[in-house]
């Protein structure tokens, strides 16, 4: 594992290029590069130039498995597109499975679609194309695991359905319509469903139904909005549920699922305060 960040030297740098091929797990920093001097005096004396070595470096770091592209401040660099630089280094690795990428700012993504070895993505970052998330999860095949930041797909996430038959694990947030969180539940292979951030009430029951119905989803977690009784009288029915974690809405609605969990129709819960549930 080996990890460049804003407190790396130059002699780090060095090293790393030389150990390139012997690195499994990458987490890359981009406020290493930050030319934003007036406030600190650590980082890089040459940013462009030390992006340019890290980025052929990267090329040939034939044993990556796991790379962490994160931006957590105010960026200021005189870089052009340091993400879709970075993925556009990295394409063509062989053994790069997981990649997670974290972003403040705007930025670029285009290049997330020419990776095509992906089995774990996380994407958090204010916003992304659905035409490049669609691309990403077509080039990437084998796709097990997708995260997504809240909101960086404001609608039609459902297009990445057909392109996504062994995609196990979900976890996003989207204010939407329920007929767009029903198709969701068309993907084959799901087995673990996480959603975050405000929802409309009762949005669900249309894609608990049908969950119901498949009878695959093993785990499930919605942790934005309190369930119906409708929703309830839904979620009850998903026999392969073992874990549940979320907000139910009335004590009927308690009622309801400790009733099921006693007759084996449900998941057990646990209570605890504020009317959440695991």
């Amino acid at each position: 594992m080996y990890t460049l960040d804003k407190d790396s030297s130059r002699l780090e740098l060095i090293q790393f290029c030389i150990c390139r091929e012997a690195v499994e797990c990458l987490t890359i920093d981009l406020d290493h590069f930050d030319t934003a001097r007036c406030y600190r005096t650590y980082g890089c004396e040459t940013p462009e130039n030390c992006f340019q070595i890290l980025c052929q470096t990267l090329a040939g770091m034939l044993r990556l498995e796991h790379l962490v592209v994160k931006q957590e401040s105010m960026l200021v660099t005189p870089i052009q597109k340091p993400f879709d630089q970075i993925l556009t280094a990295v394409r063509h690795l062989p053994k790069l499975r997981r990649l997670e990428i974290r972003a403040r700012d705007d930025s670029s993504f285009e290049r997330v679609s020419q990776l095509c070895h992906l089995e774990e993505l996380q994407i958090l970052v204010p916003k992304i194309s659905l035409p490049t998330l669609v691309k990403c999860c077509r080039s990437s095949g084998n796709l097990r695991s997708l995260h997504l930041g809240y909101a960086c797909i404001q609608k039609n996430l459902s297009h990445i359905v057909p392109h996504c038959k062994n995609l196990e694990v979900l976890k996003f947030g989207m204010p939407a319509n329920s007929s767009e969180y029903l198709q969701l539940a068309r993907l084959p292979k799901l087995r673990e469903l996480s959603y975050f951030g405000i929802r409309r009430s009762g949005s669900f029951e249309p894609l608990l139904s049908a969950l119901a119905a498949k009878s695959q989803l093993t785990h499930l977690s919605i942790d934005g909005g309190s369930l119906t009784m409708q929703e309830t009288c839904q979620l009850v029915r998903i026999q392969s549920l073992r874990h549940f974690k979320g907000f139910y809405s009335t004590t009927d609605c308690v009622e309801m699922s400790g009733l099921s969990c006693q007759f084996g129709g449900a998941p057990p819960v646990d209570i605890v305060p504020n009317g959440y549930f695991q």
